[in-house]
């Protein structure tokens, strides 16, 4: 009974958190206008590497989608050759 009370807090943690939908609200409504993508795939960044970690661990059998994810991720930053290089610039 303990595991499952952790792993429905645990969802309700990671999934209804108010800062967490805002952020990927944004950062989608930023990759959707294509200005300022590299923010964009900044803010997502984090919430992909948790989706990820989720499937590994957490999900049976989710390794799939774990590696569409990553496959996705890369291709996403493959088009900007300059992300760190923007993200890291002092202007």
């Amino acid at each position: 009974m303990a595991l499952r009370k952790t792993s429905c807090s645990l969802f309700t943690a990671a999934i209804t958190s108010p800062w967490r939908r805002c952020s990927k609200s944004q950062a989608g409504f930023l990759l959707l206008s294509g200005r300022f993508v590299n923010l964009a795939l900044a803010l997502i960044g984090p919430v992909v590497v948790n989706i990820a970690l989720y499937h590994v661990f957490l999900v049976k059998g989710g390794y799939p989608m774990a590696i569409v994810l990553g496959v996705l991720s890369l291709v996403a930053l493959a088009g900007r050759k300059n992300f760190m290089s923007a993200l890291l610039a002092a202007n």
